[in-house]
């Protein structure tokens, strides 16, 4: 699959040209890794704390209280590598995983014109002409990831003091639950070293879950009142261990936050904020007909908000962008009147919920919605007034006061038109 942000355009129409109508809204932030608008008002950002974020060359970055976030792809999905060996020198880009029982773990795959697999090999990257079996060791590796867009999450609180000290085979920690009530929570950790593996096993049920050296892995599992979990390194080593309780009571319908690290005493991440109100928002929203684009990687989180727009009420008067937790897919819902009158749910039907990327575009005007996902079949609604009223645009969450759906996850480009798009026009704008 082409993973790239950039769309190509053909129509001079949509590209803006005096034969057609322009964006009167673009924010591409997987491409600019800026909040700052391309066109149009830039979106208001706060956040009351420091957070992190995995950067290009996948390293943890802090930014401080209020500083938007532009978070890369830790699957290696779309991202590239920069090799040197005596058998080839210059860029292989990602395509996919393999997983060798021999080495003991997946790796990632690297594939140029169908000739090269690169992979790590007990700690050792190794390339191989796939035509000729050759194999060579690379003696530079250097590896960039894709970008992924604003990252946006929740307020989250790590209960386990951990800070970035690497734990070996052995090491054991545990959380306990002494509330009134069941809670959710959710484990993260890296892998220690390159050479990895990693892996922990949950000392209650002997179960086990491991990671790349790469990606973050996450754990989920819940606790009664007075009971606690305790976890063992089985494999490899681990750390920046987390363990944070969210919203949801079942967490497997629940993402973990990035990693938040910590001293001596728990630390607690502020959530992020970012939206478009007031005369920003209402200059270039028209409420009666418009073209949204919205490009995103998919959430786990239980009725996650990509985008909402409101008139402050989300279940009354609005347009929305959410995860679909029934079916694992995504929906667009428009509300007018507190009646469901355009519901386009399980749009994208096949398409994995868990960090794919997605790209939807939908269009409006009474008595006529439509909608479209990755340029698949467009879905059409030919009945119901439009939302009134709408005077706000909230980025990666549902906008209402207690904030509790959150993607999670990243926006990674939001566009508007102020007139509807035709249907053909909107299959086009959702490819990928």
């Amino acid at each position: 699959m082409r993973l790239g942000l950039a769309h190509s355009l053909a129509s001079s129409t949509l590209m803006g040209a005096a034969s057609g109508p322009a964006p009167v809204l673009t924010l591409p932030f997987a491409n600019t890794r800026s909040l700052t608008a391309v066109v149009g008002p830039t979106p208001s950002f706060s956040r009351s704390s420091s957070a992190t974020y995995r950067d290009i060359d996948n390293s943890i970055q802090v930014v401080e209280n209020g500083v938007p976030r532009f978070h890369y792809d830790e699957s290696l999905a779309g991202s590239t590598a920069t090799v040197t060996s005596a058998m080839f020198s210059g860029t292989l880009p990602f395509y996919s995983y393999a997983d060798f029982a021999d080495i003991g773990f997946g790796v990632p795959t690297y594939l140029l014109s169908g000739q090269y697999l690169l992979y790590l090999n007990a700690g050792v990257w190794e390339i191989q002409n796939i035509q000729t079996s050759a194999i060579a060791n690379a003696y530079t590796v250097a590896i960039t990831l894709k970008s992924l867009g604003l990252l946006i999450e929740p307020a989250a609180t790590n209960l386990f003091i951990n800070s970035s000290t690497t734990r070996f085979v052995g090491y054991s920690f545990s959380v306990s639950n002494s509330s009134g009530s069941t809670k959710g929570y959710v484990l993260s950790f890296d892998c220690g070293s390159i050479s990895g593996p990693c892996e922990i096993t949950d000392d209650e049920l002997a179960e086990s879950v491991g990671g790349s050296t790469l990606k973050r892995t996450y754990y989920k599992f819940n606790l009664a009142t007075g009971f606690s979990y305790g976890f063992t390194v089985s494999i490899g080593s681990i750390k920046n261990i987390q363990i944070e309780e969210v919203t949801d009571s079942d967490p497997y319908y629940s993402f973990g936050t990035s990693y938040i690290p910590t001293t001596s005493s728990p630390v607690t991440r502020a959530a992020d904020v970012c939206s478009i109100t007031s005369t920003n928002f209402s200059n270039f929203y028209n409420a009666s007909a418009g073209t949204f684009i919205v490009q995103y990687t998919t959430s786990q989180n239980t009725g996650a908000y990509y985008v909402s727009l409101s008139n402050g009420d989300i279940n009354q008067n609005s347009i929305s962008f959410r995860h679909n937790a029934t079916n694992l897919t995504s929906d667009v819902i428009y509300r007018s009147a507190n009646n469901e009158v355009a519901n386009f749910t399980n749009i994208g039907s096949g398409i994995s919920d868990d960090g794919s990327p997605r790209k939807i575009a939908t269009s409006y005007s009474a008595n006529n919605f439509s909608a479209c996902s990755n340029g698949g079949t467009v879905l059409t609604d030919s009945t119901g007034a439009v939302p009134t009223g709408i005077n706000q645009m909230y980025i990666g969450y549902d906008g209402t006061s207690d904030r509790v759906y959150y993607s999670s996850r990243s926006i990674a480009s939001i566009k508007y038109y102020n007139v509807k798009l035709s249907d053909a026009e909107i299959q086009s704008l959702s490819q990928l």
